[in-house]
């Protein structure tokens, strides 16, 4: 499967009940990090959490590249939506 073919995986996994904030992460094939996709139902700027990341784009649909390993990647930005969905 190629990486175009996963790009619209999160707007599938947003339609989920119950779901604020919604991330896909793919490991860039040339190992250079990781490639994010934020998608929100409006609650959690998205925006505002891929911007700490060098990322942007608008509230509700976001992206960014996060310089590091997937494991560190998925606790790097875990914790950044945790805090934005306790209003931090």
């Amino acid at each position: 499967m190629g990486a175009e073919s996963t790009d619209h995986f999160i707007d599938v996994i947003r339609m989920v009940d119950g779901s604020e904030v919604v991330a896909f992460l793919r490991e860039l094939e040339n190992k250079e990090g990781i490639k994010v996709s934020l998608r929100s139902k409006g609650r959690v700027d998205v925006n505002k959490l891929a911007h700490h990341f060098g990322g942007g784009g608008h509230p509700a649909a976001s992206g960014c590249r996060i310089k590091a390993d997937m494991t560190t990647a998925r606790r790097q930005l875990g914790e950044k939506i945790c805090r934005a969905l306790s209003g931090e």
